[in-house]
């Protein structure tokens, strides 16, 4: 739904300055946040009524399942931010701006009932129109940003306390404790995943209430266990036994414990009372 056929124009000045307090705080008040120009397919200011669907996501670039087939929003995505609204309004309608400058489109959150305050998980507005009374597969999404470093922005950051850059690409944090699926919705599993295109994970299965790794994991270290080690009937490669020069204690605790002797070089096996060699 990526729209080729429009082109954005946003206001500069102090709209743009005050838009991130506006959004963020509610503390600032002004007609025109910001503004868009309508394009056709022929780039000629649209001057027709139009339906304009504003929803909040928190992420910058539109994935495929945001979008269900009949063009409606998916609400159970997993970067929906909870908030869209969908209203008609004729391009240049409103007498702010002169004839002139048909297909200019001005978008104000004062005009968005239930508009919610905005924090990470809404952090980004995403912008669709559509010919009103088409099917809502029309609908046309527009690029906010068409510049370095973030070429094909398809939402616009609307979080005054943060940027594309902590947001996106951040390389650190001074927060102690990350939460993922703060709001507790995660239908199956709390998933980290490692690039889009890679998509390996660490996941926090709900199903199986264990950690589940979808590759392999390398272990440059020791690891203890406070529990079983099940191998679920797979081999056990380039394994060695503890390397001990005398025999540790054998006990009941101790059954079925081995160990390698290198002073005679067999191996044993406690069997609760004392060691028998392998």
């Amino acid at each position: 739904m990526k729209n080729k056929m429009s082109k954005i124009i946003v206001v500069l000045g102090l709209a743009i300055a005050i838009f991130g307090s506006l959004f963020g705080m509610g503390t600032v008040k002004a007609d025109n946040i910001f503004s868009i120009m309508l394009k056709d397919a022929q780039s000629n200011p649209i001057q027709t009524s139009q339906d304009i669907r504003i929803s909040l996501w928190n992420v910058y670039k539109q994935r495929p399942e945001d979008i269900n087939p009949d063009g409606s929003i998916n609400t159970s995505a997993s970067h929906y931010g909870g908030y869209q609204y969908v209203y008609t309004i004729v391009p240049d309608d409103d007498s702010y701006f002169t004839k002139s400058t048909y297909g200019l489109v001005n978008i104000d959150h004062e005009d968005f009932p239930g508009y919610p305050a905005i924090g990470p998980f809404n952090a980004y507005l995403q912008l669709e129109f559509k010919n009103h009374g088409a099917s809502d597969t029309n609908y046309k999404i527009y690029d906010f940003v068409d510049d370095q470093p973030w070429n094909n922005v398809e939402r616009l950051l609307v979080d005054k306390l943060a940027s594309y850059y902590t947001l996106e690409a951040g390389p650190q944090t001074n927060w102690n404790t990350f939460v993922i699926d703060a709001n507790n919705n995660a239908p199956t599993a709390v998933k980290l995943q490692f690039g889009e295109t890679l998509g390996e994970f660490l996941q926090w299965s709900k199903a199986n209430v264990r950690f589940e790794l979808s590759d392999n994991l390398y272990v440059d270290g020791s690891v203890e266990l406070n529990g079983k080690l099940d191998f679920n009937l797979n081999q056990m490669v380039e394994a060695r036994l503890e390397n001990l020069a005398s025999a540790p204690t054998c006990d009941n605790n101790s059954k079925g414990r081995i160990f390698y002797n290198t002073t005679d070089n067999l191996p044993y096996y406690c069997n609760g009372t004392g060691w028998n060699q392998l």
